[in-house]
């Protein structure tokens, strides 16, 4: 009898791992997916612990010295000083919290809004999914760039400013995807039997149905971060984010335009994170999608 009982306990572990191992396997082998894992690593140490291990530390929160002003790459400045004398690599690696951090801020609170506002648009239908979709289908009508300059500016600068206009912008998608995911499982058996038991909507939604879609939403969301992260930057850039003294990554190659050609390394260095934050990130997330697939055939 207990060995009965341990086989029929140790079946479902057992899966676990082959399709735990199978998908390790399918993310390793992807192209270009352990290096760029490797950058994001290293971005989210910078995240954590830049302002620590930032040179000058004093640089990030907004410390000028005029006299090591446009002060090329050397080995005291790795990446130079700007115009204010500031360490260029402590200002990049005080950038990056800000930067990631409000990235992952708007990706999870879009996702957060998104997919409740799509399961209960999918689940329930009728007249509280033509509300849902109808408003969703208006906040699609315009690019979501364009929507977060709109709500940016009437908001005005700021941090928390560019975050919640983001955030209204990033809802619709997730929204529309959840709500299609949600469609599609409320008619399968296990949720019909879950529903003639009499479980509650509430129930059936959050402990069956958003579980069954999350690996969707994880692939989603890990290639949306590259996305905000250049949405915020964009919207720096132009002046609707963050102002100085705040070493936002798009909020430095705005103030180093006026430097270009000549102090080059003043745009260089935050273009470079941008970009390397970026495409890691969406290489990461296709890797992701690629190991989570039930439908591929490898391995």
């Amino acid at each position: 009898m207990s060995a009965k009982l341990y086989a029929v306990t140790s079946a479902p572990n057992s899966i676990w791992r082959q399709n735990f191992k199978r998908a390790l396997y399918r993310f390793r082998t992807a192209p270009l997916a352990v290096p760029a894992l490797i950058v994001v690593m290293l971005l989210l140490f910078a995240a954590a612990f830049g302002p620590l291990v930032a040179p000058f530390e004093n640089d990030i929160y907004g410390a000028v010295d005029t006299g090591s002003r446009f002060m090329a790459p050397s080995l005291e400045h790795w990446f130079g000083t700007n115009d204010l004398g500031q360490d260029v690599l402590s200002l990049v690696l005080g950038g990056a919290r800000i930067t990631l951090v409000a990235a992952f801020i708007v990706v999870c609170m879009g996702a957060l809004i998104g997919t409740l506002l799509g399961a209960c648009a999918g689940y329930f239908g009728g007249f509280i999914d033509s509300i849902i979709m109808r408003s969703t289908d208006l906040m699609l009508i315009l690019p979501s760039l364009i929507l977060a300059m709109v709500i940016g500016a009437a908001l005005g600068a700021g941090l928390n400013n560019l975050i919640l206009a983001l955030v209204v912008s990033w809802w619709p998608s997730y929204c529309r995807l959840v709500r299609g995911e949600v469609l599609s499982k409320k008619e399968e058996l296990y949720i019909v039997a879950t529903r003639a038991l009499g479980a509650r909507d509430s129930r059936i939604i959050l402990k069956h149905i958003l579980p069954n879609v999350s690996q969707v939403l994880i692939v989603r969301m890990s290639m949306d971060i590259g996305n905000a992260i250049l949405m915020i930057a964009a919207l720096s850039f132009i002046g609707i984010g963050v102002k100085p003294p705040t070493p936002e990554w798009g909020l430095l190659l705005s103030l180093a335009r006026t430097n270009l050609p000549d102090v080059w390394w003043t745009a260089a260095f935050p273009g470079i994170a941008i970009f390397l934050a970026v495409f890691s990130f969406s290489i990461v997330g296709d890797a992701l999608r690629s190991a989570l697939d039930p439908k591929s055939t490898r391995f």
